[in-house]
């Protein structure tokens, strides 16, 4: 109850500064020695749930990176809002940058999406600096894509409201591809003979997440991620 009410009461001198880049708005409230991190109308895939957030902080920069796991791979976009909050920081003047990340592995694939900076007047904490949460809003004003198409490798997927299209680039033909769903079950398959384009239709596939598997004449295969809605 102490916690909740000094919360309250600080929440009455909260300062909100912000920056927007492109879509996105950047802002912060202070509570504190505590801050919530705000990135407002994040446009992003619609399947886009950054549970792994990875954040830390460099001198004084405060670095948010949302890791999508799916990738960018979507048939459909849309607008969240997102929270972070991290408690226990030291008094002085912090900078913010917000990135959204299509790897696990945060230095690869990242889009700057917004910065800005707080200042924390609060006394020394007695605790080190903690993440302790973080809270996604629901999908808003969605987006749906006529067509989409992305390239990895050898490979260029184009993918609609009616079909995937797989296109092996390079000299290669491809001798099978196949359309998993998240359970591992097979739910389409392609390529009776070596091709250079496969068409799989979607419009059998409840929406959900998918995973490509593509295999070429050399026996390479390589998995890729799908969203369709």
């Amino acid at each position: 109850m102490k916690k909740l009410l000094y919360l309250a009461v600080c929440g009455l001198l909260t300062v909100n500064l912000w920056a927007q880049t492109g879509m996105d708005t950047v802002y912060a409230e202070i509570f504190g020695n505590d801050v919530v991190i705000h990135n407002d109308n994040a446009y992003r895939n619609c399947f886009f749930t950054p549970v792994l957030t990875h954040v830390k902080i460099e001198n004084d920069t405060i670095f948010w990176y949302q890791v999508d796991t799916l990738g960018q791979l979507a048939t459909c976009m849309c607008f969240f809002d997102y929270e972070l909050s991290l408690d226990s920081l030291k008094p002085g003047t912090y900078k913010m940058q917000v990135y959204s990340v299509y790897n696990s592995e945060y230095h690869h694939d990242s889009t700057f999406r917004g910065q800005g900076q707080f200042t924390i007047k609060g006394v020394n904490p007695v605790s080190d600096f903690m993440l302790t949460g973080t809270r996604s809003s629901f999908c808003h004003d969605i987006e749906f894509l006529e067509e989409l198409t992305q390239t990895f490798g050898d490979y260029a997927i184009l993918v609609n409201q009616e079909e995937i299209v797989i296109i092996h680039q390079g000299e290669s033909l491809i001798s099978n591809v196949e359309l998993i769903s998240i359970s591992g079950r097979v739910v389409a398959q392609g390529a009776n003979h070596p091709e250079k384009e496969i068409h799989l239709a979607l419009n059998a596939l409840a929406k959900g997440i998918y995973i490509i598997s593509v295999s070429d004449m050399s026996k390479n295969r390589t998995n890729r991620k799908i969203a369709v809605y």
